[in-house]
């Protein structure tokens, strides 16, 4: 008899999992997908971001009263373990992999974003006397929480800080190297306005930074200017 043909273990696990969403309880793929968030070694870097994104899609197809209650506990969850970015190093293919995962975040949260606005929430609680004005805001809340830390986390890395300068310093002057040495600030009397200056980055990563704060912004129960 002729032997059976070789195993491919990703496309294997593919359609495991696929099989899995489709004769599975969301709660049951929830427990297997958060069980293997705590066991840090199971999960390599591709491995997480499609977990993420499973993760998504099952705690969507659950009952939207019921969201809110698996959201709180897996949002930390993943915040812990998803954003490590050291063991990525550097070059084009390790920044693509992290602008991946970015976006898997972003899409994550904003996908549980609860409809109407505060005004809308607030009336809703007047009229019926319920918590699901205060349940919205507090998901509301959860979400933006999530998707600012993801930011902080991801903009050194992105974008990170190169000098500390005045605003009347010359372009391109710098502490050490190549280029005219950054003026000296004074000892006394008023300092001059200063700026951050920033190392050059692609234009697909101060987009990812972009759609984050925007989906922070989208899913805050308070107005953007209030977060500041």
């Amino acid at each position: 008899s002729s032997a059976p043909p070789p195993s491919n273990l990703a496309s294997d696990s593919a359609e495991v999992l696929q099989l899995s969403t489709q004769h599975c309880r969301a709660q049951e793929i929830y427990t297997f997908v958060m069980e293997a968030f705590y066991s840090q070694d199971m999960l390599g870097w591709g491995a997480k971001t499609r977990a993420v994104r499973l993760l998504k899609e099952t705690v969507l197809a659950m009952k939207s009263d019921k969201r809110h209650m698996f959201l709180s506990s897996c949002l930390p969850v993943v915040l812990k373990r998803c954003l490590h970015f050291e063991s990525l190093g550097a070059g084009d293919e390790a920044q693509d992999a992290m602008i991946s995962r970015l976006e898997t975040l972003c899409d994550f949260a904003v996908a549980f974003q609860p409809a109407g606005s505060e005004q809308e929430d607030e009336q809703e609680d007047e009229t019926t006397g319920d918590n699901q004005a205060l349940l919205k805001k507090a998901l509301k809340s959860s979400l933006c929480g999530f998707l600012l830390k993801v930011l902080q986390k991801a903009l050194p890395v992105l974008l990170p800080v190169i000098a500390l300068e005045a605003e009347d310093a010359p372009k391109g002057a710098t502490a050490g190297g190549e280029g005219p040495a950054p003026p000296r600030l004074p000892l006394q009397g008023p300092l001059p306005r200063l700026r951050l200056r920033y190392d050059e980055t692609s234009e697909e990563a101060l987009g990812i930074l972009c759609k984050i704060a925007r989906g922070a912004a989208s899913v805050s129960p308070r107005p953007l200017l209030a977060l500041l």
